[in-house]
Formats: C-alpha cells, sequence, structure tokens
C-alpha cells in the first residue's frame, strides 16, 4: 500500500518546477501587463503612439517558463530511474518562479519609464 502511495506522487517534483515556474511567469506578466497597458493610456493621452516594445517587456517574464519546462524534462528522466526530487522541484521551481516574478517588476518599471 505505501509503495503504490509513492508511486502516485513520483512526478511531483517535476510538477513542481514547471507549476511554480507557471506561476511567477504569469503573476510576471501581469504585473508587466499592468503597466504596460498604464503606459500605452499615458502616450495615448498625450497623441504619441506607443512602442511595440512595451509587449516585448509584457512577454519576457514568460520565458521562465520554458526553463522550468526544461528543468522538469530531465527531472523526469531522473524520475524514470528512480529518484524522487521533490525538494529540488520545490526550490528550483520557487527560484524560477521568483525570477520570472522580479522580471515582471522590472518589465513594469521600464514601461514606466517609457
Amino acid at each position: 500500500m505505501e509503495n503504490n502511495l509513492m508511486m502516485q506522487f513520483k512526478d511531483m517534483g517535476a510538477v513542481m518546477v514547471l507549476a511554480l515556474a507557471a506561476l511567477g511567469s504569469g503573476s510576471g506578466a501581469g504585473i508587466a501587463g499592468m503597466a504596460a497597458i498604464g503606459a500605452w493610456k499615458k502616450n495615448f493621452m498625450q497623441n504619441k503612439t506607443a512602442s511595440f516594445l512595451l509587449v516585448a517587456l509584457t512577454a519576457a517574464p514568460l520565458t521562465q517558463t520554458i526553463y522550468g519546462f526544461i528543468v522538469m524534462n530531465r527531472m523526469l528522466s531522473l524520475t524514470i530511474a528512480g529518484q524522487y526530487l521533490w525538494g529540488v522541484g520545490l526550490f528550483v521551481g520557487s527560484a524560477i518562479g521568483l525570477s520570472a516574478y522580479w522580471q515582471g517588476k522590472c518589465a513594469a518599471v521600464a514601461c514606466d519609464a517609457m
């Protein structure tokens, strides 16, 4: 019974990497997107055209999900070999997610400067 329970959670570390990276990416892109909307509105009110760079800055945090996917694939290959890396998934996923969150905050400041 206990072995069956462990088998249900064998992929949890790999899933945590992708989930936490995507959570940070979504949060960062949301923050950057709100700032881009504000910058776009500010340019519109001044009868200026908004820069397409606002879109690029908004999408920057989403790249961290790709890094989470790469780490997840490597972890899945280790899981097949019998190593359950829950702690690695938690810490690496948190690091990637926080990186994406702060990248979104930096992109928001850059949008505000435009």
